[in-house]
């Protein structure tokens, strides 16, 4: 055996992973260089790899629990609370020491139809920054979170000073240990941003709020920026302030590359932008070509919108409209949220879901759409204590 297939058996020897005659019962929460030294360490060994409904996304096995059928928990000769849920290396080895196999389990139990299953789903919740943004990770991390929202600086202050030393690298750190991936956090402007405004000097500040706030993302190691079109004030026409919604991320662009601004679609409460797919379309064709843009739907401002998805019909025309004046290849991120109100309303009232008008049904569409796979869906749902629920429940559809 070659000395790099012997360091990789030591890393997982040192891990507790390498137990031969005995089931691994612990879950590997390993990233980057670590993960592909015990795959190695795996492949070395001898062991058969067999991939099934999962993906190993952006390089790393995060914790959570996997609900194992009671066959193969009995099999295993282990009771079922033994073994985690969602992601699991498991190493088996019969009483000879010959035959050894190893297979790693992406998949939940429940849910599955013919759109796909849940388990490339990225719920998280917009958590709390309290006492510190690297705190974020670890209240994501505390619901059971796979992804999570925050505000990056307080959100109704304009500007705020440079983060203080240790901070990223506390961020980073937390992130790590909680198994949330950078791409998997989408931060959320601050809601005093009006990228639409008629008035140059208010839009200025706007700009270089915005651009504040894309630095802040750039040192936490962040790559997304979600924010809210604005408001046109009802001067001149939608189009000319998606025209302006447009400009201004092209400006915050330039002095801040390489951070993706993603714009949310909204209820269109008011002169509020972003309540079509029309507008939408408008503001991404004004963005210069190699200014990073995406998009994030959030499910209640749709509703409110105009767009029935609260039924299977309503459901398919809207992300068919999409597909076709946007693109799915536009769309990084969603929230999820249910609504206390009407279609068509054109007000935002959130609600926990599942008790709202929506209902669970709505939410089960989007859980089993495969093209919603691997980006994060974010609850701003009303009640925190909840969250944990709502994601468990979210899972099980």
């Amino acid at each position: 055996m070659e000395d790099g297939g012997d360091d990789a058996i030591g890393a997982l020897e040192g891990l507790g992973a390498v137990e031969r005659g005995v089931d691994i019962r612990r879950i590997l929460a390993l990233g980057g260089d670590a993960l592909a030294c015990a795959l190695d360490g795996v492949e070395a060994l001898g062991v058969d790899v067999h991939e099934r409904d999962f993906g190993i996304l952006e390089g790393r096995i995060s914790e959570e629990v996997l609900d194992e059928s009671a066959g193969e928990a009995e099999a295993a000769g282990s009771d079922e609370s033994d073994f985690p849920r969602h992601g699991v290396l498991r190493c088996m080895w019969d009483k000879s020491i010959k035959s050894r196999r190893c297979w790693y389990h992406w998949r939940m139990a429940k849910g599955r139809n013919e759109m796909g299953g849940t388990s490339l789903k990225r719920i998280g919740a917009h958590v709390s920054t309290e006492g510190g943004v690297e705190n974020a990770p670890l209240n994501a991390g505390a619901i059971g979170a796979k992804a999570f929202a925050l505000f990056v600086k307080p959100q109704r202050q304009w500007l705020a000073p440079p983060l203080k030393d240790g901070v990223a690298e506390a961020f980073t750190a937390n992130c790590r240990q909680v198994g949330i991936a950078a791409a998997d956090i989408l931060p959320h402007a601050s809601y005093l941003v009006n990228l639409a405004t008629p008035d140059e000097d208010a839009r200025a500040k706007a700009i270089d709020s915005l651009a504040g706030e894309m630095a802040r993302c750039a040192a936490l190691g962040l790559s997304m920026l979600n924010v809210h079109p604005g408001s046109f004030l009802k001067t001149g026409t939608p189009k000319e302030g998606c025209e302006r919604v447009a400009d201004s991320i092209n400006r915050a662009c330039d002095k801040v590359p390489g951070v993706r601004v993603v714009v949310e679609n909204t209820a269109g409460q008011g002169s509020y932008l972003g309540s079509t797919f029309e507008e939408i379309a408008w503001i991404l064709e004004g963005v210069k070509d190699g200014a990073p843009v995406g998009v994030c739907l959030d499910t209640a401002h749709l509703y409110g919108a105009g767009f029935d998805i609260a039924t299977d019909e309503g459901y398919a025309a809207t992300m068919a409209r999409f597909a076709e004046l946007v693109g799915f290849d536009q769309l990084k991120a969603m929230h999820l949220n249910d609504t206390k109100v009407a279609t068509g309303s054109h007000v935002d009232r959130h609600a926990s879901i599942g008790e709202g008008v929506l209902g669970i049904a709505t939410f089960a569409r989007v859980m089993h759409d495969k093209r919603l796979d691997g980006m994060p869906l974010i609850l701003e749902t009303p009640d925190p204590d909840k969250w944990a629920q709502e994601i468990s429940d979210l899972y099980a559809l």
